[in-house]
């Protein structure tokens, strides 16, 4: 496993059904290093910061061996920041990654929080309606990390997964009891005992199985 691209963004604007909006989805890789905070890496702009950002989703990641999937799906040949991901990474598909695991990047220390939930600022990016849909369908998401260690970030860097729950639910897991593909209950217990589940996810899931 290693990060293939550190990237980062600056607001800008995105048509979206005759309106503008601010959003911080289009990012590119950085020369060199950038250093990463519990709040997400120096310079890097979250617009929306009710559903990006904040100590649970302070990085989003996605995994780079999914491009070539993308690029049959789409005719077009994808780049790192494609998915609007701060870390393009290597060997690290949703269902290997769990829910809580712990990863080292050199001195920086990262724990796996929630899948991330493609919006329609992604569709509109990649100037197709559904492509959210499409996302949720494969179970390419990509995730969010939270911060443990601060520190310097650099693409190439190695990382090494340094403690895990091996009963913890794995993103693809997750995104399956979110979007109704595995049976309910069992799924959302399983997926709630994680006491590293971001708070948001924990709301989202305590609300639908009192609802069930």
């Amino acid at each position: 496993m290693k990060i293939r691209s550190v990237n980062i963004g600056f607001a800008s604007r995105l048509s979206l059904d005759g309106d503008y909006v601010q959003t911080g989805i289009f990012k590119s890789p950085v020369k060199n290093s950038a250093f990463l905070t519990q709040s997400g890496f120096r310079g890097d702009i979250q617009v929306d910061r009710k559903n990006h950002g904040g100590p649970d989703k302070a990085v989003c990641v996605y995994c780079a061996d999914h491009f070539e999937i993308w690029t049959q799906e789409t005719g077009s040949a994808l780049s790192d920041g494609a998915f609007g991901e701060n870390l393009s990474v290597e060997g690290m598909p949703e269902w290997d990654v769990l829910i809580g695991d712990v990863y080292r990047v050199g001195r920086v220390r990262v724990q796996v929080s929630q899948p991330r939930q493609p919006c329609h600022k992604l569709s509109k990016k990649m100037g197709d309606p559904d492509f959210a849909n499409r996302v949720i369908a494969l179970g390419l998401t990509g995730f969010y990390f939270r911060v443990i260690d601060e520190g310097v970030v650099r693409s190439g860097d190695a990382i090494e997964l340094e403690s895990r729950d091996d009963h913890g639910p794995s993103i693809a897991y997750s995104n399956g009891v979110l979007y109704d593909r595995l049976d309910a209950e069992a799924g959302l217990d399983r997926v709630l005992a994680s006491d590293a589940l971001s708070e948001s996810w924990r709301k989202t899931l305590t609300a639908r199985k009192r609802s069930n």
